[in-house]
């Protein structure tokens, strides 16, 4: 009987790695604007802080040849999503560096511009216009 058939899904080794894998450097601002999304709309600003500093701690770990999987199950699902999508994050932007398809831009911005951004996120203000205002303003100038 076909309702009686067991559902099976595929599990992974965390210790396994993946090889050969082409992406476009998309993803990168992608992962990027994911992340920003993340951190804004759950309101983590005020600890971002002690939360990439748990990330570093755990990968100075595993630099060191430790799986650092119990530093990682003290994080809270919130940490653990933007840790995974963090770490995958680097990984490219290394690979993207590595092959030279980065593309330094510059943005001016004034101390008073990033003091008031600052302030606007410690605040749960949306920063986008601010954002998006700064670097048109950038791009006026390079003109």
């Amino acid at each position: 009987m076909v309702k009686d058939r067991l559902q099976t899904y595929d599990t992974y080794d965390p210790k396994d790695i993946i090889k050969d894998i082409e992406l476009g450097t998309l993803y990168i601002t992608s992962l990027q604007n994911i992340l920003s999304d993340m951190i804004i709309n759950e309101g983590r600003m005020d600890n971002v802080g002690e939360t990439f500093k748990k990330f570093e701690d755990i990968r100075e770990l595993q630099r060191s040849g430790s799986t650092a999987e119990e530093e990682f199950e003290t994080l809270d699902n919130w940490e653990k999503k933007v840790f995974t999508l963090f770490s995958l994050l680097q990984v490219l932007k290394f690979k993207a560096l590595k092959q030279g398809l980065n593309k330094p831009s510059k943005v001016k911005m004034t101390k008073n511009d990033i003091t008031a951004i600052s302030d606007m996120i410690k605040d749960g203000k949306d920063v986008t216009e601010s954002i998006l205002k700064v670097a048109h303003s950038s791009k006026e100038e390079s003109s």
